[in-house]
């Protein structure tokens, strides 16, 4: 039997999920954090996976790892906007975009962490907003680059497999909320997402 696992790697990976190591403190926490980890190499090797904290207790359970979807927020940007955008040549790391929100019906959205809203003169690089991780300029740049070009990139080509893509499903995925800041319906997973961040150290290959 041949597998791509790293015991090294894998040992690692255990000795700080099973011993909670930077964990926040619990002490007296009715329930616990819970989380995931994914680590693959540029060949699409799974070289380590941990899919609970803490020790394990059941054999072939519950691998959130790869079988827990939950929303990425403003981890899936780089994937979602930034990705399909230079892949489209609608932007490249110097592009000047607006950094503010988008009009939705009478109100604009979204405002950035903390309340700041940009303004209508405020222009940054794409570069400097994925830096601050903005949520004003990847709803702009998705607006001109299309939403459901943004949701057809992460499925068909980052072979994301969670998302809704029904049109006529009330959880359909293909919206701002869910492409700008990660506020999917059902989610992603540590596995998928470290194949889809891979294409950045990858020459822009997906494995």
């Amino acid at each position: 039997i041949y597998a791509a696992v790293d015991l090294d790697v894998q040992r690692a990976a255990e000795e700080v999920y099973v011993k909670r190591l930077t964990f926040p403190d619990e002490s007296g926490a009715e329930v616990q954090v819970q989380s995931a980890m994914t680590i693959m190499d540029y060949n699409g090797r799974v070289v380590a996976m941990v899919g609970g904290a803490g020790e394990k207790t059941t054999f072939r359970g519950l691998n959130r790892a790869s079988q827990s979807p939950r929303q990425p927020g403003s981890s899936i940007k780089p994937v979602s906007v930034y990705a399909p955008a230079i892949e489209n040549d609608t932007i490249t790391w110097s592009t000047m975009v607006q950094n503010y929100g988008i009009r939705m019906g009478s109100s604009r959205w979204p405002v950035n962490y903390g309340g700041n809203a940009g303004s209508p003169n405020s222009f940054v690089t794409t570069q400097y907003a994925l830096q601050v991780s903005y949520n004003t300029v990847p709803a702009q740049i998705a607006r001109e680059l299309g939403v459901s070009n943004s949701l057809d990139f992460l499925v068909d080509d980052l072979h994301f497999s969670h998302l809704v893509t029904d049109e006529n499903d009330p959880d359909y995925d293909g919206n701002y909320s869910s492409i700008c800041v990660g506020g999917m319906s059902e989610g992603v997973t540590t596995l998928e997402m470290a194949a889809a961040y891979a294409i950045y150290g990858n020459n822009g290959y997906y494995y």
